[in-house]
C-alpha cells in the first residue's frame, strides 16, 4: 500500500511562451526552480527543463500522428501527482489558456478538489507576430484581432466559427492550421474577404528556425505547400502583414538561422550560448570537456600556512611607511590600514593563535600570489576555502592574478574579490610576461600558487621559477573528455547541419577530434564540409591547424565577447528585395538563367578584384571595398532582370557579402588564407527568406588578393546548405 503523506500538493499550469526560451516569465522560472515534477509538451526547450534540475521530468507531448498520452491520461497524471503531495508544474508551450487545453486540465484538478494556479505565457500569435515584424494591431490599418483555431475538434458536427463575422475582423490569426489552409482561405474569401488580402504563415515562430512565407489570401496555400512549411505554424491574415517589409528584425540578426556547436564545458557554456542565441543562432551545446573537481583544500591550507598569507597583507608597494619601520609596526592600524593593493585585508593586526609579530619575518619581504587561469578555478577556489572553514578573508595578504576578464568576473561573483593583475592578451605566454614584469625584483621573494587544471601548460610554472619565485602548481580540477557526443550534436554533425563550431581552448579541440574519430570508427562519421570554425585565440587556432582543421575566424580579443563579435563580423545581413527566382541556381560570370548581367570594366585601387569569366574584364574594389566602388560601378551594369541584379549590388554595397578584407597592417594575406571561400547573405523576397551564396576563389596576383567570383546562387533558406 502506498505511503500516505500530509503534504499538500498543487499544480502550476505554466505557459512557457513560444519558441524563444527567454520569453518565460520570472514567475515561471521561480516555479520551475521549486518543482518536484515537470509535465511538459513536445515543443518545450531543453533550456527550460534545465531550470528544474532536481525535478522528475515527464514527457506528454503530442504530434498529429503520435500522442505520448491522451488528454484524459494527462489530466489523471496531474491529479495523481498532486494527490501525492507533490508540487507539479504543467509546462505548456505558449499560454495554457489559449488553445492549450489548460482549461480542461484545470477543470480536472478542480473536480478532484485539488489546488492549482495559472501562470500565463506569451502565446504563439503574439510571439510569432512580434518576431516576424508583423504587429497584430496598428492604428493605421488594424483595430481588431481574432485568434482562431485552425484545427477544430473532429467530434464537432459543424464548425462553430462564424466565418462572416471573422471576415470583418482586421487581423485574424489561425493556430494549427497548416493542413487546413486551403479550406481556411476558401471560407474567408467566400465570406467576403478579398483574395488580395496579405497573408503570412510563420513556421517555428520566435526561434532561430523561424521561417515566414508571405503571399495573398488567394495564393498563400499554394506558396506554403511549395515552401514545404510544416507545423508548428501560425497564419496571420490582414493588412498588417504589409508592415513586415519595414519591421522584420529577427532575420537581420547576424547569426540568424545558423547552427552553432559550443564545445565548452557545460558549466561554462551558458555565457557563450546566450551571446550566440541573442544574435540569432541556434545553439547546440556539445561539451568536449568534463570538469572533475579535486579536493585541494589540504594543499591550499599548506600553501597558506607556509606563505603566512593570513597573517600579513603588506607589501613594499602598499605600505605607506615602508622605510624605517620594523615588523611590529607593520601590524599597527595607523601605519598600514590600507592593506594589500586591492584593499582586501581585514585590519592588519590579525594573527593566528599562538603567534606573535616577532615570530614572523616582515610581510613586505614576501609576495604571495595566487594565479587563476580559468573561471573554473575561481569557483573551485571558493569551494576549497569553504572546506577549510574560510571565505575570501582567508586570502588576506594574497595578491591575485587572473588570466582574463572572464576569470576575473568569476572571481568577483564567487568570492567578492578583485584581481590585482591581468595580462593585456589572454594567453599563457602573455600571463607569464605580465607576472614577471609585475613582480619585478620581488620575484625571488614571491610564493606563487597556480590554481588551475591538471593539464595546465608547464610554460607558466617554468618561467616564473626561472625568476627565482617559489611556485606551487596545484590542480584544482581534472579535465576529461566525455564518453561520446551528445545525441543532438552528433545528429547535426552527421547530417552536415552545423554552420559553426566554436573552440575556446586547445583541450576542446583535442577532445573534439578524439570524439569525431571515435564516432567515425563506430560508423557514424561527422560531416564538416560546410562547417566554419571559430577559435578564441592563437593557441587554440594553432591546435586546430595541427589537427588539420581550418580556422575561419580567430578572435582579435581573446574573450567570449571577442569570439562572438568575430563570428558576427564574418557573417552577412538581410536586405529586402522585390523578387528573386525561387530555388534557382544562378551561376555568375556571366549571370545566367532568370537573372543575366555582365560586369563592365571598372577599376579602383585596392586589394579586391572581381573578374568576369566571360570577358576577362575586372572590377577592382578599394580596401573599404565594396561600398564605394560598387556604388560607382552600379550605373555601368547592364541589367536584364531588373528585380534581382540591383539587389545583388545593394548587398555588396552594404558589405553584406564578406569578401577577404585588407589586413590592418597593410601586408598581404598568407597563402594559407587563400582558397575557395563561401560567403552568404540572407535575402528576403516578398517577405520570404532565402540564402544568397557567393563562391569566391581567392588567389594572389600582382601583389593583390584577387577574388574571382565563381558562382552566385539562391536557395530557399530552409532548403539551402550551400
Amino acid at each position: 500500500m502506498a505511503a500516505m503523506t500530509n503534504k499538500v500538493g498543487q499544480c502550476i499550469l505554466l505557459g512557457a511562451g513560444s519558441g524563444d526560451p527567454g520569453l518565460l516569465t520570472r514567475a515561471g522560472a521561480a516555479w520551475l526552480a521549486r518543482a518536484e515534477v515537470v509535465v511538459y509538451d513536445r515543443l518545450i526547450s531543453p533550456a527550460l527543463l534545465a531550470l528544474a534540475p532536481a525535478a522528475e521530468h515527464v514527457y506528454v507531448g503530442k504530434r498529429a500522428d503520435e500522442h505520448a498520452m491522451s488528454q484524459e491520461q494527462i489530466n489523471q497524471l496531474l491529479v495523481d501527482r498532486v494527490r501525492r503531495g507533490q508540487l507539479v508544474v504543467r509546462l505548456k508551450g505558449g499560454d495554457p489558456f489559449v488553445f492549450g487545453r489548460g482549461g480542461e486540465e484545470a477543470g480536472a484538478l478542480r473536480a478532484a478538489g485539488l489546488a492549482f494556479r495559472v501562470v500565463p505565457g506569451v502565446t504563439a500569435a503574439l510571439a510569432g507576430g512580434a518576431y516576424a515584424g508583423i504587429p497584430l494591431t496598428d492604428r493605421r490599418c488594424a483595430s481588431s484581432v481574432a485568434l482562431v483555431t485552425g484545427h477544430e475538434d473532429a467530434e464537432k458536427n459543424e464548425s462553430r466559427i462564424d466565418w462572416t463575422a471573422l471576415a470583418a475582423i482586421d487581423t485574424v490569426v489561425f493556430y494549427m492550421g497548416v493542413g487546413q489552409l486551403p479550406t481556411i482561405a476558401e471560407r474567408l474569401m467566400a465570406a467576403g474577404r478579398s483574395a488580395d488580402t496579405p497573408a503570412a504563415v510563420i513556421e517555428n515562430a520566435a526561434s532561430p528556425r523561424q521561417r515566414v512565407v508571405v503571399a495573398t489570401l488567394g495564393t498563400i496555400a499554394v506558396e506554403v505547400r511549395r515552401a514545404g512549411v510544416e507545423p508548428p505554424a501560425v497564419t496571420v491574415v490582414g493588412e498588417v502583414v504589409r508592415l513586415r517589409e519595414q519591421l522584420a528584425w529577427l532575420e537581420r540578426l547576424p547569426l540568424f538561422g545558423q547552427t552553432v556547436l559550443v564545445t565548452r564545458s557545460r558549466p561554462q557554456a551558458s555565457e557563450l550560448s546566450a551571446a550566440l542565441a541573442e544574435r540569432g543562432a541556434k545553439v547546440i551545446e556539445c561539451p568536449t570537456i568534463e570538469i572533475k573537481p579535486r579536493d585541494a583544500s589540504a594543499a591550499l591550507r599548506a600553501w597558506l600556512d607556509e606563505s603566512g598569507a593570513s597573517v600579513f597583507s603588506v607589501t613594499r608597494a602598499s605600505c605607506p611607511r615602508w622605510a624605517g619601520h620594523d615588523e611590529t609596526s607593520c601590524l599597527s592600524d595607523d601605519v598600514c590600514a590600507g592593506g594589500t593593493p586591492s584593499g582586501r585585508a581585514d585590519k592588519m593586526s590579525a594573527t593566528r593563535a599562538g603567534e606573535t609579530p616577532a615570530s614572523r619575518e616582515c610581510a613586505g619581504r614576501i609576495r604571495r600570489v595566487l594565479v587563476l587561469t580559468s573561471p573554473n578555478g575561481a569557483g573551485l577556489l571558493v569551494e576549497n576555502l569553504e572546506r577549510l572553514g574560510l571565505d575570501g578573508r582567508g586570502l588576506a595578504g594574497v595578491e591575485i592574478a587572473a588570466m582574463g576578464p572572464g576569470t576575473a568576473s568569476a572571481l568577483r561573483s564567487a568570492a567578492g574579490l578583485r584581481a590585482d593583475v591581468m595580462p593585456a592578451t589572454f594567453t599563457t605566454h602573455a600571463l607569464a610576461e605580465r607576472l614577471i614584469e609585475w613582480l619585478g625584483t620581488d620575484a625571488r621573494h614571491a610564493r606563487v600558487l597556480l590554481a588551475r587544471a591538471d593539464i595546465g601548460s608547464p610554460e607558466l610554472a617554468r618561467r616564473l621559477a626561472d625568476t627565482g619565485a617559489t611556485v606551487t602548481d596545484l590542480p584544482f580540477y581534472r579535465t576529461r573528455p566525455p564518453a561520446d557526443f551528445p545525441p543532438a550534436a552528433l545528429e547535426a554533425l552527421q547530417a552536415g547541419r552545423v554552420d559553426w563550431i566554436t573552440f575556446t581552448s586547445s583541450s576542446t579541440v583535442t577532445n573534439f577530434v578524439a570524439l569525431a574519430r571515435q564516432a567515425a570508427a563506430a560508423g557514424r562519421p561527422v560531416d564538416l564540409s560546410t562547417t566554419r570554425i571559430a577559435a578564441i585565440g592563437p593557441v587554440t587556432a594553432a591546435t586546430l591547424r595541427s589537427h588539420g582543421l581550418p580556422v575561419n575566424v580567430q578572435a582579435d580579443d581573446h574573450t567570449i565577447a571577442g569570439l562572438v563579435e568575430a563570428m558576427c563580423d564574418d557573417g552577412g545581413e538581410v536586405v529586402l528585395v522585390d523578387r528573386i527566382p525561387f530555388d534557382k541556381s544562378i551561376p555568375l560570370g556571366p549571370l545566367r538563367g532568370p537573372a543575366k548581367a555582365y560586369f563592365k570594366e571598372k577599376y579602383k585601387e585596392g586589394h579586391n578584384k572581381f573578374v568576369n569569366e566571360d570577358t576577362g574584364k575586372t572590377i577592382e574594389l578599394s580596401g573599404n571595398g565594396i561600398a564605394h566602388a560598387i556604388s560607382e560601378a552600379r550605373d555601368e551594369l547592364t541589367v536584364y532582370t531588373l528585380d534581382a541584379i540591383p539587389e545583388i549590388i545593394a548587398i555588396m554595397k552594404r558589405k553584406e557579402f564578406r569578401f577577404p578584407r585588407p589586413r590592418k597592417d597593410g601586408k598581404k594575406w598568407p597563402k594559407s588564407f587563400l582558397g575557395a571561400e563561401r560567403y552568404e547573405a540572407r535575402v528576403m523576397v516578398d517577405g520570404n527568406t532565402y540564402t544568397a551564396h557567393v563562391i569566391v576563389k581567392t588567389f594572389e596576383m600582382g601583389g593583390h588578393n584577387i577574388g574571382k567570383i565563381q558562382r552566385i546562387y539562391y536557395n530557399h533558406y530552409a532548403k539551402s546548405k550551400g
